[in-house]
């Protein structure tokens, strides 16, 4: 890897005492050093829709994290046994994840929405994985973007939130799941 970087490897682990701390170094440039505060900020601001805060948020990510550098490094990384990736995922629990599960609470009106469920992370990582998915079949399997991809990602986050609405309300108030299936 030095070599082909145009040094020595003594020069590289002068800098970098271990080739996890080396991978360390590249996580943060290029996924740490990017990320927006603003983001999440503008994914609890409630006196906007959330689909509306959903699609701000993840048009910008995609356009500024989801790269072709960053998507092919972290799939063939983790393919490769590389830990990238259970530091993205923690970073993007914390970051996105968690915001967006209490959001996805609250627009349910459901009892303590800053107290989301693993279950409910996990409901907001799948619209997360989903979009992830655009970069990957766009940047690793080399197919073509779709022919509007503001749109395609638009109507991934609206199907992923009619879903979500119903699955939240089901999975944590039934009775009102019945009220609602029954009207």
């Amino acid at each position: 890897m030095a070599r082909s970087i145009g040094v020595s490897q003594p020069l590289l682990y002068h800098y970098f005492p271990s080739k996890d701390a080396l991978i360390a170094r590249v996580v943060e440039r290029l996924y740490d050093d990017r990320w927006k505060p603003e983001w999440r900020d503008g994914l609890r601001s409630g006196d906007v829709p959330l689909q509306d805060r959903l699609e701000t948020f993840y048009l910008d990510y995609s356009g500024t994290i989801l790269t072709r550098e960053w998507t092919r490094i972290l799939f063939f990384a983790s393919l490769a046994g590389m830990d990238i990736y259970k530091r993205h995922q923690t970073i993007v629990r914390d970051r996105a994840l968690r915001p967006i599960a209490r959001e996805l609470r609250r627009e349910a009106g459901l009892a303590r929405p800053d107290a989301p469920a693993a279950a409910d992370l996990e409901l907001a990582a799948r619209l997360h994985g989903a979009i992830f998915q655009h970069a990957v079949r766009r940047w690793v399997f080399d197919m073509p973007a779709p022919r509007n991809p503001t749109a395609a990602l638009r109507e991934e986050i609206a199907f992923f939130l009619q879903a979500a609405r119903a699955l939240l309300i089901e999975r944590h108030d039934p009775q009102r799941a019945i009220v609602m299936a029954a009207q």
